[in-house]
C-alpha cells in the first residue's frame, strides 16, 4: 500500500465512510495495479546443472543443446564438466561420465 493509498483510505474512515467497503475498494484497486510478472529466463548454468543429472546425456550432448537454445555461448564440454565438478563438491551426487577411447 502506498503512502496515498493510505492516507486516502484513512480520510474516507474519518469522514465516516464505511472501513470495510473502503478497503475492499483498496485491495481491488492494487490488485489491479500489480505488474504481471514474467518468468525469468533461465540460466546457461541452471540449464546445464539440471541436463548433467541425467546420466543418458554426454557432456558433448549437452553442450550441443546448450548452443541450440542459447545461440552464440561459448559453452564447452569443459565448461559442462566444470558445472558437474562444482556441484559434486556442494554435495549433489552428480552420475559420472566413462570417457570415451580415443580413435585410433
Amino acid at each position: 500500500m502506498t503512502k496515498k493509498t493510505f492516507t486516502d483510505a484513512l480520510s474516507s474512515v474519518l469522514v465516516g465512510a464505511d472501513p470495510i467497503a473502503t478497503a475492499d475498494a483498496l485491495i481491488a484497486e492494487t490488485q489491479d495495479d500489480a505488474p504481471t510478472e514474467e518468468p525469468k529466463p533461465q540460466k546457461i548454468g541452471t540449464v546445464i546443472a539440471e541436463m548433467v543429472m541425467d546420466a543418458a546425456l554426454s557432456y558433448d550432448m549437452i553442450v550441443n543443446a546448450i548452443h541450440a537454445r542459447f545461440p552464440g555461448c561459448n559453452t564447452s564440454a569443459r565448461s559442462v564438466a566444470s558445472v558437474a565438478a562444482r556441484m559434486r563438491k556442494t554435495g549433489v551426487e552428480v552420475p559420472m561420465r566413462r570417457k570415451g577411447q580415443a580413435v585410433a
